[in-house]
């Protein structure tokens, strides 16, 4: 082994896509949320597996069945426990949902291999593996072990591959997302002008805040309430239709929790009216939006928010926990 690779080699390797994804509303505008890529693909292989990866790191293979294993660009779903010796380091179960990534082409995968990935690669949707990583400083110089590790100190993983979707799948679920994207973006543009001339008053509900929104779907799954962790996709646009910032155009949901001040004033006050699949369409004066300031452009080329601004959001709320 030429040198350690530690916790932050396996988030960095892991991370790039994590987010990405795949969910993509049908052509009627319902959510497929609850699409979770492939499941049990074959029958249970009986009795546990011993080994060492590719790298060299032991492992048992706990549970096997006959299915799929990741391939470059599949998309999965997984959870991992790490234990530094006979401490938890860092648990995916206490999380929102499973880790969700992509799997990287070779070449962009750190050398040696970190074990998360090695063992990946080994598993069927299902499948649960424990990996063992030695720390060895005889074999690196001490600069490069993090602080928090010692010589002679062994990092545990334990992980279960929770879901496969392969990669022409989400490559088309990316491409309908972005497709959804010119839709909605024309459609809240129509109802920013509808807004405007007065032609929504009947539609419009009005909080206390003075929020104004219209429900196009209440949702039928769990109630949204301060504390509770969301996922949307969202569209958001000045008053005169100008776009400044969407998730369907990225193929990525945005997760945060309500009422916590994570998000502007205006969705928290407005997605405590829908429910899980709900739909809504948000007027925000500008003391519940980005106030007095504004917001410049992130990069330049997407357009900022003016100071004093009001805006308006569509939203769609694919998961609630």
């Amino acid at each position: 082994m030429r040198h350690i690779i530690a916790l932050l080699s396996v988030l960095l390797i892991f991370s790039a896509c994590t987010d990405t994804a795949t969910t993509a509303p049908n052509t009627e505008g319902k959510s497929n949320s609850g699409n979770k890529g492939t499941q049990v693909t074959g029958k249970l292989i009986p009795g546990s597996e011993k080994g060492n990866t590719p790298t060299g790191y032991p492992y048992v293979l706990h549970k096997r069945h006959e299915g799929a294993k990741p391939q470059v660009g599949d998309q999965i779903t997984y959870h991992e426990i790490l234990f530094l010796n006979d401490s938890l380091i860092k648990s995916s179960h206490y999380g929102f949902e499973p880790i969700k990534t992509m799997m990287p082409e070779e070449k962009l995968v750190a050398k040696p291999a970190p074990p998360s990935y090695e063992a990946i690669k080994m598993l069927s949707v299902k499948d649960s593996i424990t990996v063992f990583q030695k720390i060895d400083s005889t074999l690196v110089k001490a600069s490069q072990i993090p602080k928090w590790l010692s010589h002679g100190d062994e990092l545990r993983y334990e992980i279960t591959l929770e879901s496969l979707t392969p990669r022409a799948e989400v490559e088309t679920g990316i491409m309908q997302l972005k497709g959804r994207a010119v839709t909605v973006r024309d459609s809240l543009k129509m109802r920013i002008e509808m807004f405007k001339k007065g032609e929504l008053d009947k539609e419009i509900q009005t909080t206390e805040s003075g929020l104004k929104y219209i429900v196009h779907d209440p949702g039928e799954g769990e109630a949204i309430e301060s504390g509770k962790f969301l996922q949307v996709h969202y569209f958001g646009a000045l008053m005169d239709g100008t776009p400044f910032d969407d998730s369907f155009g990225k193929a990525k949901r945005f997760a945060f929790q309500v009422g916590r001040g994570r998000v502007i004033q205006g969705w928290d006050d407005g997605l405590v009216n829908v429910k899980k699949g709900g739909k809504i369409t948000m007027f925000i004066p500008y003391k519940l939006g980005y106030g007095e300031a504004g917001k410049p452009s992130r990069d330049g080329k997407t357009p900022g928010i003016p100071e004093r601004t009001d805006i308006a959001f569509y939203v769609e709320v694919v998961d609630v926990r």
